[in-house]
Protein backbone atom coordinates (compact mmCIF):
# COMPACT_ATOMS: atom_id res chain seq x y z
CA UNK A 1 0.00 0.00 0.00
CA UNK A 2 2.77 2.44 0.92
CA UNK A 3 4.61 1.84 -2.35
CA UNK A 4 1.46 2.53 -4.36
CA UNK A 5 0.82 5.71 -2.40
CA UNK A 6 4.44 6.80 -2.90
CA UNK A 7 4.15 6.18 -6.65
CA UNK A 8 0.94 8.24 -6.76
CA UNK A 9 2.59 11.06 -4.80
CA UNK A 10 5.61 11.04 -7.12
CA UNK A 11 3.38 11.08 -10.20
CA UNK A 12 1.34 14.00 -8.85
CA UNK A 13 4.46 15.98 -7.97
CA UNK A 14 6.00 15.29 -11.38
CA UNK A 15 2.77 16.41 -13.06
CA UNK A 16 2.76 19.57 -10.94
CA UNK A 17 6.36 20.33 -11.89
CA UNK A 18 5.62 19.87 -15.60
CA UNK A 19 2.44 21.94 -15.40
CA UNK A 20 4.16 24.70 -13.44
CA UNK A 21 7.11 24.91 -15.82
CA UNK A 22 4.75 24.92 -18.82
CA UNK A 23 2.66 27.72 -17.34
CA UNK A 24 5.80 29.73 -16.60
CA UNK A 25 7.15 29.25 -20.11
CA UNK A 26 3.84 30.41 -21.59
CA UNK A 27 2.88 33.11 -19.07
CA UNK A 28 6.05 35.02 -18.20
CA UNK A 29 7.01 36.17 -21.75
CA UNK A 30 3.38 37.05 -22.59
CA UNK A 31 3.00 39.02 -19.36
CA UNK A 32 6.28 40.82 -20.09
CA UNK A 33 5.03 41.73 -23.58
CA UNK A 34 1.76 43.02 -22.08
CA UNK A 35 3.55 45.22 -19.55
CA UNK A 36 5.90 46.60 -22.21
CA UNK A 37 3.08 47.34 -24.67
CA UNK A 38 0.44 48.65 -22.25
CA UNK A 39 2.11 50.02 -19.13
CA UNK A 40 5.80 50.76 -19.37
CA UNK A 41 7.14 50.84 -22.96
CA UNK A 42 10.79 49.94 -22.57
CA UNK A 43 12.64 46.84 -23.74
CA UNK A 44 14.63 46.74 -20.51
CA UNK A 45 11.31 46.29 -18.69
CA UNK A 46 10.69 43.07 -20.62
CA UNK A 47 14.05 41.65 -19.58
CA UNK A 48 13.53 42.66 -15.94
CA UNK A 49 10.07 41.03 -15.85
CA UNK A 50 11.34 37.81 -17.45
CA UNK A 51 14.26 37.66 -15.01
CA UNK A 52 11.95 38.42 -12.07
CA UNK A 53 9.53 35.73 -13.23
CA UNK A 54 12.30 33.16 -13.35
CA UNK A 55 13.51 34.24 -9.89
CA UNK A 56 9.98 33.85 -8.51
CA UNK A 57 9.36 30.53 -10.28
CA UNK A 58 12.61 28.81 -9.31
CA UNK A 59 11.74 28.36 -5.58
CA UNK A 60 8.43 26.76 -6.57
CA UNK A 61 10.19 24.10 -8.60
CA UNK A 62 12.66 23.58 -5.73
CA UNK A 63 9.75 23.13 -3.29
CA UNK A 64 8.09 20.58 -5.53
CA UNK A 65 11.37 18.71 -5.95
CA UNK A 66 11.83 18.71 -2.17
CA UNK A 67 8.30 17.32 -1.83
CA UNK A 68 9.56 14.16 -3.52
CA UNK A 69 11.23 13.44 -0.18
CA UNK A 70 7.78 13.05 1.33
CA UNK A 71 7.04 10.31 -1.20
CA UNK A 72 10.29 8.62 -0.16
CA UNK A 73 9.20 8.81 3.50
CA UNK A 74 5.81 7.32 2.64
CA UNK A 75 7.43 4.48 0.71
CA UNK A 76 9.70 3.59 3.62
CA UNK A 77 6.89 4.08 6.17
CA UNK A 78 8.82 6.82 7.96
CA UNK A 79 6.39 9.73 7.69
CA UNK A 80 6.32 10.68 11.35
CA UNK A 81 10.00 11.45 11.82
CA UNK A 82 12.01 14.53 12.62
CA UNK A 83 13.48 14.41 9.11
CA UNK A 84 10.06 14.69 7.50
CA UNK A 85 9.12 17.52 9.85
CA UNK A 86 12.37 19.34 8.96
CA UNK A 87 11.69 18.83 5.25
CA UNK A 88 8.19 20.28 5.52
CA UNK A 89 9.54 23.18 7.60
CA UNK A 90 12.14 23.95 4.91
CA UNK A 91 9.44 23.87 2.24
CA UNK A 92 7.31 26.29 4.27
CA UNK A 93 10.26 28.68 4.72
CA UNK A 94 11.03 28.65 0.98
CA UNK A 95 7.34 29.30 0.27
CA UNK A 96 7.32 32.18 2.75
CA UNK A 97 10.40 33.75 1.14
CA UNK A 98 8.87 33.31 -2.31
CA UNK A 99 5.64 34.94 -1.12
CA UNK A 100 7.56 37.94 0.21
CA UNK A 101 9.37 38.32 -3.13
CA UNK A 102 6.06 37.95 -4.96
CA UNK A 103 4.54 40.64 -2.71
CA UNK A 104 7.31 43.05 -3.74
CA UNK A 105 6.57 42.24 -7.40
CA UNK A 106 2.85 42.90 -6.86
CA UNK A 107 3.60 46.21 -5.16
CA UNK A 108 5.90 47.18 -8.04
CA UNK A 109 3.14 46.36 -10.55
CA UNK A 110 0.67 48.45 -8.55
CA UNK A 111 3.10 51.37 -8.42
CA UNK A 112 3.68 51.36 -12.19
CA UNK A 113 -0.05 51.45 -12.82
CA UNK A 114 -1.33 47.88 -13.19
CA UNK A 115 -4.54 48.29 -11.22
CA UNK A 116 -6.46 45.34 -12.67
CA UNK A 117 -4.11 42.41 -12.03
CA UNK A 118 -2.57 43.67 -8.78
CA UNK A 119 -5.51 42.79 -6.46
CA UNK A 120 -5.81 39.30 -7.96
CA UNK A 121 -2.09 38.70 -7.62
CA UNK A 122 -2.22 40.01 -4.03
CA UNK A 123 -4.97 37.47 -3.30
CA UNK A 124 -2.83 34.68 -4.78
CA UNK A 125 0.03 35.88 -2.58
CA UNK A 126 -2.22 35.82 0.48
CA UNK A 127 -3.09 32.20 -0.31
CA UNK A 128 0.64 31.45 -0.48
CA UNK A 129 1.19 33.01 2.95
CA UNK A 130 -1.68 30.90 4.33
CA UNK A 131 -0.17 27.73 2.83
CA UNK A 132 3.22 28.57 4.32
CA UNK A 133 1.59 28.98 7.73
CA UNK A 134 -0.31 25.69 7.37
CA UNK A 135 2.85 23.86 6.35
CA UNK A 136 4.61 25.31 9.39
CA UNK A 137 1.83 24.02 11.64
CA UNK A 138 1.92 20.61 9.91
CA UNK A 139 5.68 20.41 10.42
CA UNK A 140 5.21 21.16 14.11
CA UNK A 141 2.57 18.43 14.47
CA UNK A 142 4.73 15.90 12.64
CA UNK A 143 7.68 16.81 14.87
CA UNK A 144 5.52 16.30 17.97
CA UNK A 145 4.27 12.96 16.63
CA UNK A 146 7.86 11.92 15.99
CA UNK A 147 8.80 12.79 19.56
CA UNK A 148 5.86 10.77 20.90
CA UNK A 149 6.78 7.84 18.65
CA UNK A 150 10.40 7.96 19.87
CA UNK A 151 9.19 8.06 23.47
CA UNK A 152 6.92 5.05 22.93
CA UNK A 153 9.73 3.15 21.21
CA UNK A 154 12.06 3.97 24.09
CA UNK A 155 9.63 2.65 26.70
CA UNK A 156 9.11 -0.62 24.83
Amino acid sequence: MNNRLAIIIRAVIAALILAFVSICVLFIPNFADYVVSEIFPCELTRAVICLGGVILAFPCVVMLAMALGIAKAVASDRVFTRDTAALILRISLILLIDCVLFLFAVIALFVVGELVASPLLALIDLIGFALAFLLRVLADYIRRAALLKEEVDATL
